[in-house]
């Protein structure tokens, strides 16, 4: 007796992406936020374009980021690799739950339109520097994010490139997506770290401007006592570059630190000025 064994056919590239087209649900605002948790990290963040759709491909089938309430990961250590155990919570409460491996490919996010059209894909299992997601997607770790005294723009610590997109090579416990409270306490504490720049920028600007205050108060202190001691010099006078020995106007000499010099008068200053010498030539303060 000859028995026939079945066999299952992989679906071809297009009938993938004609289930993954027929589960996935868009919205007129496909924006979302969201919070992602390692083991000693966490980020924020979110999406700005109304037809972008954020979707995490699960068993064949894609859901937006909209219908999702969290995802959570738990690693595993079977003998020969590290998987991760990936829960999708569904704001409806089903939850759907796959492993995957660290170079897995079976969970992945998606960038899609508002078409269903999904052009852009990023394994779950690892971060790759070249998947970025069409840059659907900005971040910003919790410690830039509530940072007390920014040390740079704001800017400059957003991440719109696939540090931005949850991976679970990158430690990742969990990640919450945002309701509407939450989506506007990010908004406020994105707002709150701009006015901590302003202010720090304004330090800045005033603690500049008191320096420079300070040093054009110094060098009028320094040519008004220059314009004094030019005015009485005589033996004894110190300048910048030391007593005055001898008075030969517009010449005097000077006890200097490379010995006795007579240097022009209207080129020395008063001792609280500097004096220069460059290969034993004075060259002013």
């Amino acid at each position: 007796m000859v028995w026939l064994q079945g066999c299952t056919v992989a679906p071809t590239p297009q009938e993938k992406a004609a289930r993954l087209a027929s589960t996935l649900n868009v919205y007129e605002d496909n924006r979302i936020a969201y919070q992602a948790r390692g083991g000693s990290w966490s980020s924020w963040g979110w999406s700005k374009d109304k037809q972008a759709v954020l979707a995490l491909e699960m068993r064949g089938q894609a859901y937006n980021a909209r219908d999702i309430a969290r995802v959570t990961v738990v690693e595993v250590r079977p003998s020969r690799s590290t998987t991760y155990r990936v829960t999708l919570v569904l704001k409806s409460g089903q939850s759907i739950t796959d492993d995957v491996d660290f170079n897995g490919n079976n969970v992945a996010w998606l960038a899609c339109d508002t078409r269903k059209a999904c052009t852009q894909r990023s394994p779950f299992g690892s971060s790759d520097y070249r998947r970025d997601l069409g840059g659907i997607l900005t971040a910003i770790t919790d410690a830039d994010l509530t940072r007390s005294e920014p040390g740079r723009a704001p800017g400059s610590d957003l991440m719109n490139d696939y540090r931005a997109i949850p991976s679970a090579g990158s430690n990742l416990r969990e990640v919450v997506f945002l309701d509407e409270p939450g989506k506007a306490e990010l908004v406020a504490k994105l707002d709150r770290l701009d006015e901590r720049w302003k202010q720090v920028l304004q330090r800045r600007e005033q603690q500049q401007a008191a320096e420079r205050a300070a040093r054009q108060a110094r060098e009028e202190a320094i040519q008004k006592e220059a314009a004094q001691m030019r005015a009485r010099v005589r033996i004894g006078t110190q300048t910048n570059c030391g007593a005055v020995f001898e008075v030969r106007l517009p010449m005097v000499g000077v006890q200097t630190m490379n010995g006795m010099q007579f240097l022009p008068l209207s080129q020395l200053y008063g001792p609280s000025a500097n004096c220069r010498f460059v290969n034993g030539q004075y060259v002013g303060r």
